[in-house]
């Protein structure tokens, strides 16, 4: 999948790059939130000890910062959205008329904001 940047998008990925050394794959913003999207194993790396890289670049951008882990499949992408909140079931599944759909189950309820994020991963990255 190609994605296309702003030179907004492309300026934040070269701060966040700068600030936490690890190159994102994606940036976009879902409300007042920034989600950058790193390789898998990577994310904390990026947070930093007790969240401080985190925090310098909400402080930088002054946008409440969101950094997940991208992975071929949608569960363990939404897993990385959702953490520390589990998954306690998933799966993915197609309805007659060809629409895909993931379906979760959570231990905790979570903000709407999240939940919009999560929607716009599935539509960006599955075509869910």
């Amino acid at each position: 999948m190609r994605l296309k940047l702003d030179s907004e998008a492309i300026s934040a990925m070269s701060v966040f790059s700068s600030v936490t050394n690890v190159t994102p794959l994606d940036t976009f913003e879902v409300g007042n939130k920034r989600a950058f999207v790193v390789e898998e194993g990577m994310a904390p790396l990026c947070v930093g000890k007790n969240g401080a890289t985190v925090k310098l670049l909400e402080k930088m951008m002054h946008k409440e910062i969101v950094i997940f882990e991208k992975s071929d499949d949608p569960i363990k992408t939404l897993a990385s959205i959702f953490r520390p909140i589990k998954i306690l079931t998933g799966y993915q599944s197609t309805d007659s008329l060809g629409n895909k759909k993931v379906v979760i189950e959570l231990t905790k309820k979570v903000k709407r904001s999240t939940i919009e994020l999560a929607q716009q991963v599935l539509k960006r990255y599955f075509n869910i």
